[in-house]
């Protein structure tokens, strides 16, 4: 299991921004069943179904505005061996575990107007802040910025992704945090200048934000 990691102490001065990963982050596989069920009824293992659907070429494309997720979808129906009126089920199911954190949420939501934030993701989905309200229902007010790797057309853990993020917030990354939940995205970050935070679970997080920011209180 991954050790929570802190802010370094002490803190640095100057915090203004903090970005924010989605996936595995504020939307993540809480309840692992239904995917875990149907990579079992396809014969796969649910490491196997979860990297057919997401570290395929195509979808790879698609994270960087390359392929669409149609592409990526008929890639994975030829994949699997699914006929085309099993797709729209299958995508149902694959997602239904997965839940929106609005607790953390709330507390982005709340970090405004004192820090400006800012969603980053590697996403195959091009109309992010689209996505984000009809689908998620996350209030459109949420983030100052939100980039979508599809749209920016270069994915985590490259340095152009989180140089417009920067730059869309206003900030030199000596006064922003990057929260993630991949190692090598926060590498990347790192990389860049961002101050990091592995996301390991809310509570963790909110801790080492912290070291950075002044949180209002619950």
């Amino acid at each position: 299991m991954n050790q929570p990691i802190s802010a370094p102490t002490p803190p640095p001065a100057g915090i203004r921004a903090v970005i924010f990963d989605l996936g595995g982050v504020i939307l993540r596989t809480d309840d692992p069943t239904p995917r875990a069920r149907l990579a079992e009824r396809l014969g796969q293992t649910r490491a196997q179904l979860e990297d057919i659907v997401f570290a395929n070429p195509v979808a790879q494309r698609a994270e960087e505005g390359l392929a669409s997720p149609e592409d990526v979808w008929e890639y994975v129906r030829q994949a699997l061996g699914l006929r085309p009126e099993e797709v729209r089920p299958f995508r149902r199911e694959f997602f239904a575990g997965d839940r929106v954190d609005f607790g953390l949420v709330s507390l982005i939501r709340s970090l405004r107007p004192a820090y400006r934030t800012a969603l980053l993701s590697n996403t195959w989905i091009v109309d992010l802040p689209q996505f984000l309200s009809a689908d998620l229902r996350i209030p459109p007010d949420t983030f100052d910025a939100v980039i979508s790797s599809a749209r920016q057309g270069a994915a985590k853990p490259k340095a152009a992704i989180y140089q417009a993020a920067l730059a869309q917030l206003g900030v030199p990354p000596e006064q922003a945090v990057f929260v993630d939940d991949n190692d090598r995205n926060i590498a990347g970050a790192r990389a860049v200048g961002l101050h990091t935070i592995r996301f390991d679970n809310p509570s963790q997080t909110r801790q080492a934000l912290a070291g950075y920011l002044s949180l209002p209180r619950r």
